[in-house]
């Protein structure tokens, strides 16, 4: 585990995220590696319809705080740090929802979302999973390209998807 730094000055991207969005992260935890936590989110009541959210290319590592984002929809948290993705199983309204490039080596707690239309988690290090999705409405796009999987069987009943990425695994059949 990194040790953290104290005593360091926000980011300017946090900063610019704050301002974007009407929000305050109050606990930021930067960590020597160039990573860092983001903890506590505060923001007023008419704030709490937040629908989407975009923090790629930030080095984050812990979501927790995304958690307290109810009404999200959309959410983007590509390029960063990201392995545990559990406590997006809460979010019961995303449907779109962009993981690339990260640490993620289980999506299963996607499965739990009954909303996705596009899903990308490419580029990460997952093996396999064990579930399916549960779609309710149609799943327009999903890519899982540039992992390790050696089956897609998570997708197993799904009609309608109309873009399918895939390359890049060690997937015998389909």
């Amino acid at each position: 585990m990194a040790e953290e730094v104290q005593n360091v000055e926000k980011p300017k991207e946090i900063l610019e995220i704050e301002k974007a969005y009407g929000v305050e992260l109050t606990e930021v935890s930067f960590q020597f590696d160039g990573s860092y936590e983001l903890g506590n989110l505060e923001y007023s009541q008419e704030n709490d319809s937040i629908t989407s959210i975009c923090l790629n290319s930030l080095k984050i590592t812990n979501i927790k705080v995304i958690t307290r984002l109810q009404s999200l929809n959309y959410l983007d948290l590509s390029d960063n740090l990201i392995e545990d993705i559990s406590l997006l199983s809460s979010l019961k309204n995303l449907s779109v929802i962009f993981l690339t490039q990260n640490r993620i080596k289980d999506i299963s707690p996607l499965f739990e979302l009954n909303k996705i239309s596009h899903l990308r988690v490419n580029k990460n290090q997952i093996v396999s999973t064990s579930g399916q999705l549960n779609i309710s409405n149609i799943l327009y796009e999903i890519n899982v390209s540039d992992n390790f999987l050696t089956n897609v069987s998570f997708l197993q009943g799904l009609i309608g998807i109309d873009f399918f990425h895939a390359d890049n695994n060690y997937i015998l059949d389909v």
